[in-house]
C-alpha cells in the first residue's frame, strides 16, 4: 500500500510539473501579439489560392468555389449545375490536386 501511494504522489508531482511548464509556455505565446502579421500572411495566402483557382477551367472553378466558399454539398452542386455527382467529384479532385502542386513548397515547410 505504501508503494502504491508513493507512486501516486510521484505521478501527481510529474503531472503538476507538466501543467506548469505548459502554462508558462502558453503565457509566453500569448504575450507576443502577431495578429497584424498573421492577418497579412493569411491575406497573402488567400490571394495566392484565389490566383491558383483562377487558373482552373471555368466549370472546375465554379464547382470548387461552390464547395469551399459557399459550403455546398456535392449533391447540391450537382443538382444546381445539372451535372452528375461523379463529375463534381472529379472537378474537386482536379482543383485540389492543382492546389497541392502549386503550394507543395509552401506546405513542405510545415
Amino acid at each position: 500500500m505504501f508503494t502504491a501511494v508513493k507512486y501516486q504522489v510521484f505521478n501527481y508531482i510529474k503531472a503538476d510539473k507538466v501543467r506548469k511548464t505548459y502554462a508558462s509556455q502558453i503565457s509566453l505565446f500569448k504575450m507576443t501579439d502577431n495578429s497584424n502579421q498573421e492577418h497579412i500572411e493569411l491575406s497573402d495566402l488567400a490571394n495566392a489560392v484565389e490566383k491558383e483557382v483562377a487558373r482552373l477551367p471555368e466549370k472546375c472553378q465554379q464547382v470548387f468555389r461552390m464547395s469551399r466558399n459557399e459550403h455546398r454539398s456535392i449533391h447540391d452542386i450537382a443538382e444546381t449545375l445539372n451535372i452528375s455527382h461523379k463529375t463534381v467529384e472529379n472537378h474537386l479532385t482536379k482543383a485540389l490536386r492543382q492546389l497541392r502542386l502549386a503550394f507543395s513548397e509552401y506546405f513542405w515547410f510545415f
